[in-house]
Order: structure tokens, then C-alpha cells, then sequence
């Protein structure tokens, strides 16, 4: 489940009092950019990143109901694509934070953080077809990043 995005202090189980309760605002969100990370300079130079799926939902799903994208998923295959599109077009927003993995050309980690809504390209590139603008913070060695 998501965090709240209210900037503002929640009430929490810790037993602190209301001013010291942490909120979390954004999230992080994995996106890999093709198998063997082949559109990773395409996301990086046009500030971007993208989910294909194309075979599955061409079209743009501003018109589209996440329970109406689930609902055409008839296999196995078919489900875990709308997951994820899922995911991409309505539960990323903008201000959470995105990691690429470079891997296997290098092992490193493009980071970036999300800086607009979800947007429907066509003719569709070959990165995919669905895509959210991304401002690049940076591209960090594997071994700096930290496991929590």
C-alpha cells in the first residue's frame, strides 16, 4: 500500500507524539529498460522512462479504468502485463523516485525522480509506447547503494 502523500504529519502506532512522526511521501519504483538494459541511453537522454506492452494495451490509458486494463487480461502472461502497466500509468506519480538497473553492461544504476504524468506516445518507439517524463539525479556504482 501506498504512503500518504500528505506532506503533513500523520497520526502513527509508535506511541511518539504527533510532531515527531515521520510521513512518506514518495515512492520507489524499479523500471527496467529492455532486456540487457538496450533503451537505458534512450531514457537517459530524453528524460524519460517507458513500459512496452504493446502487444497487450497499444493504446493511450488516460480513457482507460485501471479495473477495465485488468479486466483484459485473459493469461497468465496477460496479468502480470497489466500489473505492471498498472502500475506505471496510474500508481507512479510525480515526485517518487525511479532506479534502472544498467546491468549486465554495467553494474551500475541510473536514479532519477518522477516530473510528469503519464503520457501516450505515437507512433509508438521501440522503448514502448507508454511513458513518464524522469529528471535524472544521477548513475550510481552498484556497491554504493545502500540495502535498506
Amino acid at each position: 500500500m501506498r504512503e500518504s502523500t500528505d506532506k503533513s504529519c500523520q497520526p502513527c502506532d509508535l506511541g511518539r507524539g504527533r510532531a515527531e512522526c515521520d510521513t512518506v511521501a514518495e515512492q520507489l519504483w524499479v523500471v527496467r529498460a529492455g532486456e540487457q538494459a538496450r533503451y537505458a541511453e534512450d531514457f537517459k537522454s530524453g528524460e524519460f522512462i517507458a513500459a512496452g506492452f504493446g502487444e497487450f494495451f497499444p493504446g493511450d490509458l488516460d480513457g482507460t479504468s485501471e479495473i477495465e486494463l485488468r479486466r483484459r487480461a485473459t493469461s497468465p502472461a496477460e496479468r502480470t502485463f497489466a500489473g505492471q502497466l498498472s502500475a506505471f500509468a496510474y500508481h507512479v506519480e510525480t515526485g517518487d523516485f525511479v532506479i534502472v538497473p544498467l546491468l549486465p553492461k554495467r553494474r551500475t544504476y541510473l536514479v532519477g525522480q518522477v516530473s510528469g504524468p503519464y503520457q501516450h506516445i505515437t507512433p509508438a518507439p521501440a522503448s514502448g509506447p507508454h511513458r513518464r517524463a524522469v529528471k535524472w539525479l544521477g548513475e550510481f556504482p552498484r556497491e554504493g547503494l545502500s540495502k535498506a
